[in-house]
C-alpha cells in the first residue's frame, strides 16, 4: 500500500492540534436545497469511536431521495456516505 495512504503510517493528531480546525461538508437545508459549509472536525467521544479521513466522497440514490424531499431527513444533515477513506484517529480501545 502507498505509505501516503496507509492508515498505519499517519501520526495521530492530538485533540489540541485539531482544535478550531474545520472541514467542508455538503449540508442539507431542505428539499432541493444544499450548500457546502465549513463544519467542526469530529471528536472521539466514546471508547469505541473511530474517525476516518475521507479522501473522496460521492452521493448515491439514498442521498437523492433526501435531496428531493422523499424522506424524513431533517435540515442540517451532512450528505455523502459513499467514500474512500484512510484511518485517521481512533480511541485507545480500538486495535
Amino acid at each position: 500500500m502507498d505509505p501516503e495512504h496507509d492508515p498505519g503510517t499517519h501520526p495521530a493528531q492530538t485533540e489540541s492540534s485539531m482544535l478550531g480546525q474545520k472541514m467542508k461538508a455538503v449540508h442539507y437545508e431542505g428539499p432541493f436545497k444544499v450548500s457546502v459549509k465549513e463544519v467542526e472536525l469530529p471528536k472521539i467521544e466514546h471508547p469505541d469511536d473511530v474517525i476516518v479521513k475521507v479522501t473522496t466522497a460521492a452521493i448515491c440514490g439514498s442521498d437523492l431521495h433526501m435531496y428531493q424531499g422523499r424522506t424524513a431527513a431533517e435540515n442540517g444533515l451532512v450528505f455523502g456516505h459513499e467514500n474512500s477513506t484512510s484511518s485517521f484517529k481512533w480511541s485507545q480501545y480500538i486495535y
